[in-house]
């Protein structure tokens, strides 16, 4: 079962992930009502695809230090992930190619993923001058002046989202 771990880890990871989904959804067209239900052509989505394999990459190497694990290994972490986010498969179609993607609209995914793993991990630099990285901090520090149980730096991770793939599903599919 040891050597199995990594499957395991997968599998919480696209928990993990859902749970953001769900959460950066609430209140849009794919989440009207607390029941997360993305349009069928949601993960065969450029962004979608980029934002998702980027956000689950760094989950598995901040969050269970994948960097020195095999290939091997972490396609099948990833994978186990995917299945857990889209058991349709068509998530996992848009990580081996198998559809085609926009370059440019994936990489923007890719990195706006990225941006709020970095966040969420704290592995972000002070100084960093994306435009997605001021407007959620902003975000956090108006959040934290309206619900000051949580700090500014605690609203950080979950205003990215919103800031970065929350702000694209609305305009991708609530303003269609």
């Amino acid at each position: 079962m040891f050597f199995n771990r990594h499957l395991k880890q997968g599998d919480e990871i696209g928990e993990m992930t859902l749970t953001m989904l769900k959460t950066a959804t609430l209140g849009t067209s794919v989440n009207p009502n607390e029941v997360f239900n993305p349009p069928p052509d949601f993960f065969l989505d450029s962004y979608v695809v980029g934002f998702l394999t980027s956000y689950v990459g760094w989950a598995m190497d901040f969050g269970f230090g994948s960097a020195n694990w095999s290939t091997t290994k972490k396609g099948e972490c990833i994978g186990r992930a995917f299945a857990v986010i889209d058991p349709s498969g068509n998530l996992y179609k848009g990580l081996v190619k198998k559809i085609p993607l926009e370059e440019t609209l994936h990489a923007r995914g890719g990195n706006d993923g990225t941006t709020v793993m970095a966040i969420t991990y704290g592995k972000l630099r002070a100084d960093d001058e994306d435009p997605k990285v001021i407007e959620a901090k902003g975000l956090a520090e108006e959040m934290a002046s309206s619900m000051p149980q949580q700090s500014a730096q605690e609203h950080f991770p979950k205003t990215a989202y919103l800031v970065t793939i929350r702000q694209y599903i609305q305009e991708k599919w609530d303003e269609a």
